[in-house]
């Protein structure tokens, strides 16, 4: 009798996953290396976009952790357009949840936001600078936060980008430790990128597993989780130390400050593990370059903010001779850029992001900025857990490192807001206030 020997086939998705590393391992003979990741993060973005269950989310998420990466560590990488792909998927995302009826958007923050472009639009009245891609890159950043927050749609998805902003804080801040090693531990980590920059996308992460951590179960059994935790956390702070940049420094201590009123209304038990770690943040001053962060906070140049000081009075002394109308709407775009590289010639950045838009898009430009953020920050004490927990804490962050950077000019920040507002949007809000999570 003849029998049926049995053949071993390979799942369809291995054959898949062999062709592309096939496909890339010849490209990288003839294609830049730029290209090559990009196209290879392009297919694998796609890729995971329709395998996933949350996948406008995952978009964020992927978004999240390629800007870092490529701001930071792969600079040498990037390629113009490169996050093209990116805002199409953004903008897919948006289209498939009006069809699918998925879209949901607090009435407050909807049309707060959409009076605040309204605004933006009407300090484009008069513009006569050309609209190079630059400046189309300052102008788009605005509107980004409402795109990010139209792409959830579930607090599980929520979680995902928070997870992304974690992962994306750690891989750069290990960055920031080899480099700072390899370099001798020279002056603020021997990178060549703005170190500002880079100590907020690290901040960002480390409030947000900050606040995760606060809110975990006490299990025994999850002891090994929390020293994992702990670690990391030990890993960001060290980078912010050595990155020794005084603005996201002090903005991190408003969060953590913030956080630690949180905790001791909600559970005092835990106000230990955060001491736990203040305490192992603190050792990073005594490990190598960990004096440079005290340095500088000594250094005579803090008592006037860098020289912030002196750009602050240019734009204040430029409120004060302003019209009833300038008052009110600004003096149009970028006019502060204009007003500080007229004064100051190698610089164009007001360095502080109030300052910034109260000048170009006047006090209700200012007022509706603030609203937005305002809303999540009401929003997070009405919230229990960690959802609440990490509104408080990016939007406090937020708030405070925008006193000594543009950082409404970032990409990044906005994507920061509309994860706080989803997570406005999407945890369950209780009206008596803050209570213990579970």
């Amino acid at each position: 009798m003849l029998t049926r020997q049995k053949t071993f086939a390979l799942p369809p998705g291995l054959w898949i996953v062999g062709a592309v590393l096939g496909l890339a391992a010849g490209a990288a003979v003839v294609v830049p290396t730029g290209y090559l990741i990009a196209g290879v993060a392009t297919v694998a973005t796609a890729a995971a976009f329709f395998r996933a269950t949350v996948r406008s989310e995952l978009i964020v998420a992927a978004y999240w952790i390629a800007l870092c990466v490529f701001s930071t560590m792969l600079t040498g990488a990037v390629i113009g357009g490169m996050f093209y792909p990116f805002y199409v998927a953004l903008i897919l995302g948006v289209v498939l949840g009006l069809l699918s009826g998925g879209l949901q958007v607090h009435p407050f923050v909807g049309w707060t936001y959409v009076a605040f472009l309204v605004v933006l639009v009407l300090s484009l009245v008069g513009y006569q600078e050309s609209l190079g891609s630059a400046t189309l890159e300052r102008l788009i950043v605005y509107p980004f936060g409402a795109l990010v927050l139209l792409q959830f749609r579930s607090v599980r998805g929520v979680r995902t980008v928070a997870l992304a902003a974690v992962a994306a804080a750690l891989a750069v801040s290990a960055w920031v430790i080899v480099s700072a090693v390899q370099g001798g531990f020279a002056y603020r980590g021997s990178i060549e990128v703005n170190e500002n920059v880079v100590s907020f996308y690290v901040a960002l992460g480390l409030v947000v597993a900050l606040a995760e951590r606060l809110h975990l179960s006490d299990d025994r059994r999850l002891i090994g989780s929390t020293l994992l935790t702990i670690l990391a956390m030990g890993t960001m702070t060290y980078a912010l130390v050595l990155l020794a940049s005084r603005g996201m420094i002090i903005g991190l201590a408003l969060a953590v400050v913030a956080l630690g009123v949180r905790v001791a209304i909600v559970d005092r038990r835990r106000l230990g593990f955060l001491a736990l770690v203040l305490v192992v943040a603190s050792t990073g001053l005594l490990l190598p370059g960990g004096q440079g962060i005290l340095e500088r906070f000594e250094n005579p140049s803090t008592a006037t903010g860098g020289g912030r000081i002196q750009i602050w009075g240019t734009i204040g002394r430029g409120l004060a001779t302003g019209s009833a109308g300038e008052m009110l709407l600004g003096h149009g775009f970028e006019a502060s850029r204009d007003l500080v590289s007229r004064t100051f010639s190698s610089l164009d950045s007001t360095h502080n992001a109030y300052l910034q838009i109260v000048y170009d898009l006047g006090s209700l430009g200012l007022v509706l900025f603030i609203a937005l953020h305002g809303f999540v920050f009401a929003r997070s004490w009405r919230t229990p857990g960690r959802d609440g927990a990490a509104m408080l804490g990016l939007v406090t962050f937020l708030l405070g490192s925008s006193l000594f950077m543009s950082t409404p000019d970032n990409f990044l920040y906005w994507t920061a807001l509309g994860l706080a507002l989803a997570l406005a949007t999407w945890s369950v809000p209780h009206d008596s206030g803050v209570r213990a999570a579970s």
